[in-house]
């Protein structure tokens, strides 16, 4: 008898155990909860709105009429969260009027509370006066585009503190002096834009930068040699370096044999002497622009054995002799420009 009631009072008991056992779990547990935007974030952010009023063009219709606070600011527009943390990891901008003299100094104070940031979009926003050394301190950015704003003076040593870029846009400002030393920390650096600004001094600063793909330093002031270690850089797909001071004879010794290089433009600079056949090495290219320049003597055969050339510019040169006629076999070439030489006879047919 003692031992039936032992048995009913612990079927009771897994029946009750197993019955709380098999109920689902409340919603907050099993899944993560969502974060709003933080309240420090949001105050940043309406700091910054001071600085950049609602006016937009038709491209970029981002505005700042959306940043209140009866709104998360999450979903503010050019604003992007973590979506575990409510922090603030991008930031676009983009062709935003800012008020008269506004100054990047005076809106870093807002930004440099956001320091989560990995994207920043700045680009046309009229911002005036120096990149301020404090930029450094945004350590997590992996995405800069300060272009085509009006932007002075050099660039800070401590851009080199954003060693986690993979982007960088400086390009359309009126920024001067030398490339800083520091850009040498940015070793995930692939895309570099700094065309149309003052640039001068040299380019052996990127010698390290092992993971670009593409460089433009189109329209500055750089008077050097012909940067032949950028040939040694494998990833390296584009290299613009028209419309500066370049001097000296092209050096292609060093390219590198695995290099995938398909564009390469070095006109309106102060270049002579002769073309090295090595020029054949790089048999990716497919824009190849020599043009304004001062070289001289016979076009090396090895450039009519590029088979991928779409576009070759060797117009104002002194190049001399006859255009050979394996120029034809070159069929994916679209575009070529031979005035202003000293060439002779006929340009033979284009392949059709």
């Amino acid at each position: 008898m003692i031992r039936s009631q032992s048995y009913c009072f612990l079927g009771i008991f897994l029946t009750i155990y197993f019955f709380f056992c098999l109920l689902p779990l409340p919603n907050t547990i099993a899944s993560p909860t969502r974060f709003l935007c933080r309240p420090d974030q949001r105050d940043a952010l309406l700091e910054l709105k001071k600085e950049f009023p609602v006016h937009s063009n038709d491209s970029y219709p981002v505005t700042t009429v959306s940043w209140n606070k009866s709104v998360d600011c999450c979903s503010w527009d050019g604003v992007t969260c973590d979506a575990n943390l409510g922090n603030v990891i991008s930031l676009q901008l983009i062709s935003l009027s800012t008020a008269t003299n506004t100054s990047l100094k005076s809106s870093s104070r807002s930004l440099l509370k956001l320091q989560h940031l990995r994207e920043l979009r700045l680009s046309k926003c009229n911002l005036q006066g120096e990149i301020p050394s404090s930029i450094g301190n945004l350590s997590h950015l992996t995405y800069l585009d300060l272009s085509f704003n009006q932007l002075v003076g050099e660039v800070p040593a401590s851009i080199g503190n954003l060693n986690q870029l993979g982007y960088m846009d400086l390009s359309c400002n009126d920024l001067r002096g030398n490339i800083p030393t520091s850009f040498a920390n940015l070793s995930k650096l692939s895309q570099l834009e700094i065309f149309e600004n003052q640039f001068t001094g040299g380019l052996v600063v990127l010698a390290n930068l092992t993971n670009l793909s593409e460089i433009d330093l189109n329209s500055n002031h750089v008077k050097s040699s012909f940067p032949s270690f950028l040939l040694m850089i494998s990833s390296l797909v584009e290299i613009h370096l028209d419309e500066n001071q370049f001097e000296g004879t092209l050096d292609f010794g060093n390219i590198s044999s695995s290099s995938k290089l398909g564009v390469l433009t070095v006109g309106d600079n102060n270049f002579d002497g002769l073309v090295p056949e090595s020029i054949g090495k790089l048999h990716n290219l497919n824009s190849l622009d020599l043009s304004q320049n001062n070289f001289r003597g016979r076009v090396p055969r090895s450039i009519w054995k590029l088979r991928h050339l779409n576009s070759l510019d060797l117009s104002h040169n002194n190049f001399i002799g006859r255009v050979p006629r394996s120029i034809s076999k070159l069929v994916n070439l679209n575009s070529i420009y031979l005035s202003y030489n000293k060439f002779e006879g006929q340009i033979p047919h284009l392949h059709q």
